[in-house]
């Protein structure tokens, strides 16, 4: 071999070789990047979700929109409770469910929240905000801004307040026609069954002011309280 062709595989040798090193460094540099692109990611998104006050007004805001959802897709007929068990009482049908029929509340994010009236395939299921709501019923209104992270601190609490809105409203929209003429408040109804159940008189305190906290924290006046427990106000 003659010393041109030498240097000519010599040179070619360094060239692919360099090749090889340009890859590995382009290769290096992207996994640098990505991994520290992903650790500013995660950063971001630990510091979005321990996020604990919500934006001023989102709160109000959210507790006078499940309030008018709760009347517009739940409503009490006689002795039946008729429910637009799609989402929206304007594009879908209604349906009538017996006062006797047992229910769940299911609240979340960001699927939203849904009461259940039966089981199985019979179970009649009514959003009452989220995305199935958003799906089901192109006429619903607009939800509210959240402002913070759906898996906050701040988000889950709203989540749980709502969730006790609207429990509380499945309370008094379901006393009995007699307790709604008594009137005998929802609270004080529960306060007397646990009692009842054995429970003594400063362990049915003790869940009361639990409770009393709660509704508190959902953003229920002291009025809407004390009528809930039948108590006068001072």
């Amino acid at each position: 071999m003659t010393v041109n062709k030498k240097e000519s595989v010599g040179y070619g040798l360094i060239a692919a070789l360099a090749a090889v090193l340009i890859v590995i460094w382009a290769v290096m540099t992207a996994i640098s990047n990505n991994a520290r692109d992903h650790s500013q990611r995660a950063e971001s998104l630990k510091r979005a979700r321990a996020v604990s006050v919500l934006p001023n007004g989102t709160e109000e805001a959210w507790f006078s929109y499940i309030d008018r959802r709760l009347v517009a897709a739940i409503r009490r007929h006689g002795d039946v409770l008729l429910v637009a068990s799609q989402g929206d009482d304007i594009l879908h049908a209604t349906t009538f469910v017996s006062l006797n029929m047992p229910f769940q509340i299911s609240c979340s994010w960001p699927l939203g929240a849904d009461v259940k009236f039966g089981q199985g395939d019979d179970a009649v299921e009514v959003p009452i905000y989220g995305v199935m709501l958003m799906l089901l019923s192109s006429g619903a209104e607009t939800e509210p801004q959240l402002g913070v992270d759906q898996e906050s601190i701040a988000a889950q609490k709203l989540s749980e307040n709502l969730c006790t809105r609207i429990s509380v409203y499945m309370q008094k929209i379901e006393a009995p026609s007699s307790a709604r003429l008594a009137p005998v408040a929802p609270g004080a109804a529960e306060y007397q069954k646990r009692l009842q159940a054995g429970f003594t008189k400063s362990e049915v305190e003790e869940w009361k002011a639990k409770a009393t906290a709660k509704f508190k924290s959902a953003g229920f006046s002291t009025q809407e309280i004390n009528e809930y427990w039948g108590d006068q106000e001072p």
